[in-house]
């Protein structure tokens, strides 16, 4: 069996607990447990710590507790005396107590005893047995079993303590407590008193053998309820200014500072003087410039199984630039099951999948964000208000909140658990940095029983859960909410853009105006010769054609530039298609050896020769597909079926439709054949960003699923008549207020490494750049509520026969 020494409990105690202010944590949350209202908590410093150490190094060197000089003594309690602080309310009593201490233990003792830190609540108290079985237990099981009692009983308890080492805190703050409590069935007190420095003092004992009782304390005298924890022998020095800085970065966060009013009041004095724990101000909320929120919401899927959506909104209400207001600037967003794989596969987190998120369970986050560079004073009630430094002291990222209790140090000054400024320095702009974020995450103990806290209060325990839920609040601060911040940034930028045929009309304009002008001068001239206004013409004529011969030479920068783009939409497209293609080469090559050296091995069967004629068959026909983005005439337009071309596209794909069970359908709505003049290089690209979108998405959720070939479909219809080619799927498709965004760079929600952002922006600009258009159909399927067809119009190049 395992033996404990004594002296492992301080060791415990001194290294569970990182901070004054968690120390102050877990004694308000025993408060909590015990059904308590409310919690009072009294900070007393009679001598300051430096005369305490003075005064006892003197005696000690004197003597000690055997034989110190009357001399000594009287210098030592005069010093002590004097320190006294003078706004304490019992002060002439301990310069009594002090002048009567005739022995050396008897000072130390007063020394020990004169600063102290009080907890006081009326929750439901202790018995006797109480305090032998539970309190002096170690890990003890009793708020885990009345929380699984609550639960059976259908009832909701709050329990913010289940490990039963929370009361180890005190060893942080002090050497001696004192414990006096009384359930409302007692008729008197219970005590009990230790001395942690006795578990010091006798190390090699076992932590049995050290003789700690509770005893039965004096007769109630008036009915009631509650504990009295105080604190004496204190470990460090203690200021008024030292607890407003707990009450302000500790104490204000304990509860959820969001809520209307406060979940748990706490009552905090310093020497009698009250401490204020500040609510956050309305003034937060009032002046964010952009709000966030998102849920996990945890609902049952069509089959009856569960699943889980993540969703969400973005309200950007000031312009981070300028300070303009915007009106009606909302993003929502929906992630359904195979996107939420697909943004788990991106942590490249072995442990991770769609399990894991309906392990962790339900939660939701809001946050508020303030760009610092445009903030301002405030004018509140006649006085300015600095809201900067408001947001200082809030801010700090996420702040988690389980049952409206915070977990910390989530969202603390030295915390950045999602790694945000890391994310925020590799962003334009160092965007979305803590400085900038105020807000919370809520979880429950109940709907979230895996986010556990580590036994040092510092966090959850590492776990899949975890790691899910720091990756579901990346990807909404990071990609949907960064990422819309910089969408709407781009599009004002672009509104305040002039096109160069706009500004050639404006010039025209005041060409015109100016001539009139010129004209004018030249009849004064002609009038006056005296004011000289011939010479002045001349310089303003000489002025206004520099001016017209500069925008014309950015005129011409601006067409090369056009053409440019242009080049490098191509490369980038045929950039990607090679990419593509070099992973299925690869791929395609090692499978097609292996069924190689099995025939060799084997004699060969029918099927591994099918196998890999089939791998190769589509290598060559996928290469086919390149040689018109690889030739010289890429950019020219030729007569071709339009029909046949989507066929043979698709032949390149048929082994890897095989591999993963896609049907691929293509049908022709015409009456007769459909002939375009187009550049093949166009068609070829866009078709081919489509499919690779589609197949990704059929296959995203292929482990938790199994879907069936019959299930998986890519259907393109040809359409003569509208002069549109639609490209369609039954996957997961895509929410209706996406519809645009999957158009814009950078944006996507696929795995690292599978997708960059740029497929369908590049297929969009191709299509538009010669003469086309790509959109995402706005009809809604009415089975997924999302969106599922692509059309490409080419009307500008049909052939009509």
């Amino acid at each position: 069996m395992f033996r404990v020494s004594a002296r492992t409990l301080l060791h415990l105690g001194g290294e569970l607990i990182s901070s004054d202010g968690i120390a102050f944590y877990e004694l308000i949350k025993n408060s909590v447990d015990a059904a308590s209202s409310k919690v009072f908590i009294d900070v007393v410093m009679r001598l300051p710590f430096d005369t305490i150490h003075e005064v006892a190094a003197k005696l000690r060197k004197a003597g000690g507790a055997k034989s110190v000089p009357e001399k000594t003594l009287e210098q030592a309690k005069s010093a002590l005396a004097k320190s006294l602080a003078h706004d304490i309310a019992d002060l002439e009593d301990w310069k009594a107590q002090i002048a009567e201490a005739d022995e050396v233990d008897a000072v130390f003792d007063l020394m020990a005893e004169a600063n102290s830190i009080t907890f006081r609540d009326t929750g439901c108290g202790m018995t006797l047995k109480d305090l032998d079985t539970v309190y002096l237990t170690v890990g003890t099981p009793h708020r885990l079993e009345e929380r699984r009692q609550a639960r059976e009983a259908g009832r909701k308890k709050v329990i913010l303590g289940e490990k039963g080492i929370g009361r180890l805190a005190v060893m942080r703050l002090g050497n001696r407590l004192a414990v006096e409590t009384t359930t409302i069935e007692d008729t008197h007190w219970n005590h009990l008193t230790i001395d942690w420095s006795i578990f010091a003092r006798n190390p090699s004992q076992l932590l049995e053998e050290i003789d700690i009782e509770p005893v039965r304390g004096p007769r109630k005298r008036s009915p009631g309820h509650g504990t009295i924890i105080t604190i004496t022998d204190l470990t460090s020095t203690w200021s008024a200014d030292k607890l407003r800085a707990i009450a302000r970065t500790d104490l204000s966060r304990f509860t959820d500072p969001f809520a209307e009013r406060t979940l748990f009041p706490i009552h905090l004095k310093f020497n009698k003087s009250p401490i204020p724990i500040e609510p956050m101000s309305d003034l937060i909320r009032e002046n964010a410039h952009a709000v966030v929120e998102a849920r996990l919401n945890i609902e049952k899927g069509d089959d009856g199984e569960q699943t889980a959506v993540l969703s969400g909104q973005v309200d950007y209400l000031v312009h981070g630039a300028t300070g303009t207001p915007l009106k009606g600037r909302r993003l929502e967003f929906r992630l359904v099951e195979d996107e939420i794989i697909s943004l788990l596969r991106k942590t490249k987190d072995p442990d991770l999948d769609f399990g894991t998120v309906l392990n962790l369970g339900p939660f939701s986050m809001k946050c508020y964000w303030f760009n610092r560079r445009i903030l301002k004073s405030l004018d509140v009630d006649d006085e300015l208000l600095d809201i900067k430094k408001l947001v200082r002291q809030w801010s700090g990222g996420l702040m988690v909140y389980r049952d409206g209790y915070r977990v910390a140090p989530y969202g603390g000054p030295d915390d950045d658990w999602l790694d945000l400024d890391r994310g925020a320095l590799a962003a334009q702009g160092y965007k979305v940095n803590r400085a900038q974020l105020i807000g919370k995450v809520d979880i429950t103990a109940d709907d979230n029983p895996r986010l556990r806290d580590q036994t040092n209060r510092e966090g959850f325990r590492d776990c899949p859960e975890k790691r899910a839920l720091v990756s579901l609040l990346k990807h909404v601060l990071e990609v949907q909410f960064r990422g819309y911040l910089k969408e709407v940034d781009e599009e004002l930028r672009d509104r305040e853009r002039v096109s160069f045929n706009v500004l050639a009309e404006q010039l025209a304009e005041v060409e015109e105006k100016i001539n009139t002008s010129l004209s004018a001068l030249g009849d004064l001239d002609r009038e006056h010769p005296e004011l000289r206004a011939r010479a002045l013409v001349k310089r303003l004529r000489s002025a206004y054609q520099t001016v017209v011969g500069v925008v014309g030479e950015m005129q011409e920068t601006v067409e090369t530039t056009e053409d440019e783009k242009a080049r490098l939409l191509h490369l980038a497209a045929l950039g990607l298609s090679i990419e593509k293609l070099a992973h299925e080469l690869n791929r395609a090559a090692r499978h097609a050896l292996l069924a190689l050296q099995q025939i060799g091995r084997e004699g060969g069967g029918p099927d591994l020769k099918r196998t890999a004629s089939l791998q190769l068959e589509s290598l060559q026909k996928r290469l086919r597909n390149l040689d018109p983005l690889l030739s010289s005439t890429r950019q020219k337009k030729e007569e071709f079926n339009a029909t046949e071309e989507v066929r043979a596209i698709l032949a390149g794909y048929e082994a890897r439709f095989a591999r993963h069970e896609i049907r691929a359908i293509v049908k022709e709505r015409s009456d007769g054949p459909v002939v375009v003049r187009l550049v093949r290089a166009m068609l070829i690209q866009v078709l081919e960003n489509l499919i690779e979108n589609s197949v990704y998405w059929l296959t995203v959720g292929d482990k938790r699923r199994k879907v069936s070939a019959a299930q998986r479909q890519i259907t393109i219809v040809v359409d003569g008549r509208r002069n549109v080619l639609e490209v369609s799927d039954n996957g997961p498709g895509i929410a209706p207020e996406n519809r645009e965004r999957v158009f814009r760079p950078f944006y996507t929600l696929k795995t690292a490494g599978e997708g960059k952002g740029l497929g369908l922006y590049i297929a969009r600009e191709i299509a538009e750049y010669h003469g086309g258009s790509l959109i995402l159909s706005d009809k809604v399927s009415s089975t997924t509520n999302r969106l599922h067809k692509f059309v490409l119009d080419f009307a500008s190049g049909r052939v009509e026969r």
